[in-house]
Order: structure tokens, then C-alpha cells, then sequence
């Protein structure tokens, strides 16, 4: 064995003896060489070389991270706005104004569309259908004359509100008996149930329903809004109103008359405060074959 390849194998032996006691827990080697390191790399041979502690490395500092612009938004900074250009003189302002435009040469005028055929005689009649909503024509009140619709009679007066139909009847017949003319509404208030409302009068406002339940002696009658009710006719004199207002009654409705000036006389069925309490009860006269038409009083 040549004396290189021997110190070889020593070295390589000191350094696992070296290794093999850091790792049973041997304290590190003493400075200047000695301790047990040094020694037991002593004893293993000539070629044993005792490693020096270096001094430490001063620690590089870590790279900066490049900045986003959400960082500097993290930290409250917000990233400046670009400077506004300055504004420019007024002569420069008034130069650009003064500029003269450049204006495209005039075209061909477009040939006009063919002009479409003349409309129908019925045309002026699909115009109005757009005012189905305005007040319904007005009665004739003699040759070449209109006569304007009648004011609205929005208010009664509710003199009881009874739950039988036969009490209902009774008091009517004692309100009857002094010379009045109540009538009977049949209401269905939903979960209260169905009530017989005992009512007189249709009248123009609230003050005239107050003096008129002065007049009339049931000072504990409440006025009451009922502006809907079902139309059964006009007519022009109280005797064709008054037959039809029998034959309705014969067969169970209480009708009621409401004389306007002209002379016109209208004929109601019902008071409602709503319209669809008025558009129930047309339905059930539809149903016994009398036509009539919810409309306000």
C-alpha cells in the first residue's frame, strides 16, 4: 500500500470517528485545535487534518419584492394621479374655436318613400278609441241640444247594518212607514260575513248628507261613501221608472230612483264603495236576465 492511498484511508477514517462522536453528543472543539475532535484526528494518523471554525458569513438581505400597484393601496397610499394638463391660453382657445370645419360636399337628397295610400273613412273612428276612458256621451235634451252628464252622487246615508235579511226588512218597512225611501244592499265584507245594508239617499257631498239627515230625523244615520252602483235605465218620466222599479222589486231586488234635470230619471240597483262589490252584483242580475251597467252614481 503506497503511503498516499494510506493517508487517505486515515483521512477518510478521522472523519467518520469525527462524525460518529458529534453524533453521540461530544461538545464542540475547543479553539486553537484542541478537545477530543482534535485529538482523536491526531491519533488516527499523520494526514489528519484538525478543521478550523470559520467566522460567520454576514447575512445578505433578502431580495425586495417589486411592487404592485394593490400594494400600495394595502398600506394606504394610493398611487398618484397624472398632473392635469394646464389649460391652454384663451387666444389659443379662441384660435381652435375660429377653426375653420371642414364640411363634406352636399349629397343627392333620397328619392321619398312612395306615399302610401289614403287611409279608410274608419280611421278617424280607431283615432277615438284611444279615449274609451272619457265621460259616456251626453243625453239629448231637445232638438240640436246636448245636455251635460248628471254631478256625481257619491254619498248615503247607512241608517242599519243588520246580519238577517228579515230584520233587514223590518226596519225598512219602519223607516217606510215614516214616508221615507230606504233601499237594501247586500255586502259580503269577507271574514265579517254577508250584512244587509239599510241606506237612503245618493247625495252630491258630505255636507249635503249632513243636512239631509237633519231633515230626514235619523240623526243616527252615518254618512257613508258609496259612489258605484249597477245603472238599469233612464228615462224621461217617472212613470216608466217607477213601473220598472215594481217589476224589479217583485222579483226581489230594491231599486231606487235618482231624478236629474233634463227631466231625466235614472235607475239604480245597489251602493257600493268599491267597484267590485258593484261588478258582483251586475253578474247576479246578469243571471235573472236584467241588463244593467256598473257606473258611478
Amino acid at each position: 500500500m503506497t503511503p498516499v492511498r494510506r493517508r487517505r484511508i486515515l483521512f477518510a477514517a478521522g472523519l467518520l470517528i469525527a462524525s460518529l462522536l458529534t453524533w453521540a453528543g461530544l461538545p464542540d472543539p475547543a479553539p486553537g485545535g484542541g478537545g477530543p475532535r482534535a485529538a482523536l484526528a491526531a491519533s488516527a494518523g499523520k494526514g489528519a487534518v484538525v478543521t478550523k471554525p470559520l467566522p460567520p458569513l454576514p447575512a445578505a438581505a433578502p431580495p425586495a419584492a417589486p411592487e404592485r400597484e394593490t400594494d400600495a393601496v394595502v398600506r394606504g397610499r394610493m398611487p398618484e394621479a397624472p398632473a392635469a394638463s394646464a389649460p391652454a391660453p384663451p387666444a389659443a382657445a379662441e384660435a381652435a374655436e375660429n377653426r375653420p370645419v371642414a364640411v363634406p360636399p352636399p349629397q343627392a337628397p333620397a328619392a321619398p318613400p312612395a306615399s302610401p295610400p289614403p287611409a279608410p273613412e274608419a280611421a278617424p273612428v280607431a283615432a277615438a278609441a284611444g279615449q274609451a276612458s272619457a265621460p259616456p256621451p251626453v243625453v239629448e235634451a231637445g232638438p240640436g241640444r246636448l245636455r251635460p252628464p248628471p254631478a256625481p252622487r257619491p254619498f248615503s246615508l247607512l241608517v242599519e247594518s243588520l246580519r238577517s235579511r228579515e230584520n233587514a226588512l223590518a226596519a225598512r218597512r219602519a223607516l217606510r212607514s215614516r214616508g221615507l225611501e230606504p233601499y237594501l244592499v247586500r255586502v259580503d265584507l269577507g271574514e265579517r260575513g254577508t250584512w244587509w245594508r239599510l241606506l237612503v239617499g245618493a247625495y252630491r257631498s258630505l255636507p249635503e248628507a249632513l243636512a239631509a239627515r237633519r231633515e230626514l230625523g235619523i240623526d243616527g244615520a252615518v254618512p257613508m261613501k258609496t259612489p258605484f252602483g249597477n245603472l238599469v235605465g233612464e228615462f224621461s218620466s217617472r212613470e216608466e221608472a217607477v213601473a220598472l222599479r215594481e217589476r224589479l222589486a217583485s222579483r226581489g231586488w230594491d231599486p231606487y230612483l235618482l231624478e236629474e234635470e233634463g227631466p231625466v230619471v235614472r235607475l239604480f240597483v245597489g251602493a257600493f264603495s268599491d267597484p267590485a262589490g258593484a261588478e258582483t252584483q251586475r253578474r247576479e242580475l246578469a243571471a235573472q236576465g236584467i241588463e244593467a251597467r256598473t257606473a258611478a252614481r
